[in-house]
């Protein structure tokens, strides 16, 4: 069953919304992380949430409201919750099909961790929320960040079907013992061989998110 999701403005104001994309600075510094398939499609699973506007913010380690002090415009970026943490008015509703929701979480194997949006998971299927992204300033100290920056994840979920989930702890089974003492061996002997049958055997070995398109 294909997933839909309607976005409705609810102002011109939004956050852009953008397909998520594989590249990080950290990565194309060592070039070789982009060969891990698993960080790869976590990468480019989703849509990424960006800053509107310059983030200029300060923390002094308080739990005050006034303990987070946010300069330039405090229309977008605001102080609700205290311990750290403010909000960036999202200024859009999401609409997804029966039984599907979304969650909000960090962005992925990000290029910085002073500045983290919190995770939260909205009912979309039944609720025209018009949720916000809640961050938190992780350290002590003033941190800036430029418009266009990351700062979320959208991910559509099935809350179903985590909820119906059982997990069950057994002893490895023989089959599996050798294939992974195979898989060992491979590795020791030739990382390229590795490599190519774990690009064989995956499924997704690279992911392009949807565009966010227009009606």
């Amino acid at each position: 069953m294909n997933l839909d999701i309607d976005i409705y403005k609810l102002s011109d104001r939004v956050l852009p919304i953008v397909s998520s994309k594989k590249q990080r600075q950290w990565m194309n510094d060592n070039v070789h992380s982009y060969r891990c398939v698993p960080l790869a499609i976590a990468n480019t699973f989703g849509w990424d949430i960006l800053l509107p506007e310059d983030l200029d913010v300060e923390w002094d380690g308080g739990s005050e409201l006034t303990s987070i002090k946010i300069y330039g415009n405090n229309q977008i970026y605001q102080s609700h919750f205290g311990s750290g943490t403010f909000t960036i008015q999202v200024a859009y509703t999401w609409k997804t099909s029966d039984d599907h929701q979304i969650m909000l979480m960090p962005h992925p194997n990000p290029d910085q961790y002073d500045i983290m949006s919190l995770t939260a998971i909205v009912e979309t299927d039944r609720l025209m929320y018009p949720w916000f992204v809640t961050c938190k300033v992780t350290r002590v100290g003033r941190y800036k960040l430029k418009a266009g920056t990351p700062i979320a994840r959208v991910i559509p979920i099935k809350i179903g079907d985590i909820v119906d989930c059982n997990i069950k702890m057994s002893e490895e089974p023989e089959e599996y013992k050798n294939y992974r003492a195979w898989q060992t061996e491979e590795r020791n002997n030739s990382t390229k061989t590795w490599e190519k049958f774990y690009h064989k055997i995956a499924r997704y070995t690279s992911i392009i998110t949807p565009k966010v398109g227009r009606k």
